[in-house]
């Protein structure tokens, strides 16, 4: 369950996210991405593909991740050879440790934290405490606040702007993506 504090509050965050050069499998995942915040719904998406429609945001494209903090349950979109698919499952639990340092990340004082993934691979975020939302890019949550720069082996996720939203009644993945289990494709929820 969320802070009350964090269940108030919508947000909507731009980030860039890159690619890094040697991982070709991702490279269609550049570019500007939307983190919307809602309560215990949130999303992770394309910015350009950001649609809503009576109140109710659609979750599209390659790479976005949506998920509900109070349901335990995260989906991942995905296309593999031309379908796509809603990768569901629970959230996995994150073994965070905290880091010396700080830094200043859109004008948030930021804290760092590290997160060692089962390939032995670090992934490595900068979150303020003073917005208590613990949701990150690409579903990378649970932090004591909002993360504002992630990297991960294959990409960077920085915050470029913050603004607050209009909160939507319902944060839905899209209708055209068939639902599957991450053990159906092999693939691993979250890069």
């Amino acid at each position: 369950m969320l802070p009350l504090a964090a269940q108030t509050m919508a947000l909507k965050i731009t980030y860039q996210q890159k690619v890094k050069p040697q991982i070709t499998a991702l490279s269609g995942w550049d570019g500007n991405y939307t983190l919307y915040a809602n309560g215990a719904q949130y999303a992770y998406m394309p910015t350009a593909l950001m649609m809503a429609a009576d109140s109710v945001l659609t979750v599209e494209g390659e790479g976005s991740v949506m998920a509900d903090l109070n349901t335990n349950e995260i989906f991942d979109l995905r296309t593999i050879e031309g379908t796509t698919y809603l990768v569901t499952d629970t959230l996995p639990d994150r073994m965070w440790e905290m880091q010396p340092g700080t830094k200043d990340v859109l004008g948030q004082r930021c804290k760092k934290a590290t997160l060692k993934l089962d390939d032995g691979s670090i992934v490595t975020a900068w979150y303020t405490e003073d917005i208590p939302i613990p949701v990150a890019p690409r579903g990378f949550f649970g932090l004591m606040g909002l993360v504002l720069e992630l990297e991960t082996p294959q990409y960077t996720c920085t915050a470029n702007a913050m603004e607050l939203s209009t909160p939507y009644t319902k944060v839905l993945p899209s209708s055209k993506a068939k639902r599957i289990k991450p053990s159906e494709v092999g693939a691993k929820l979250i890069p």
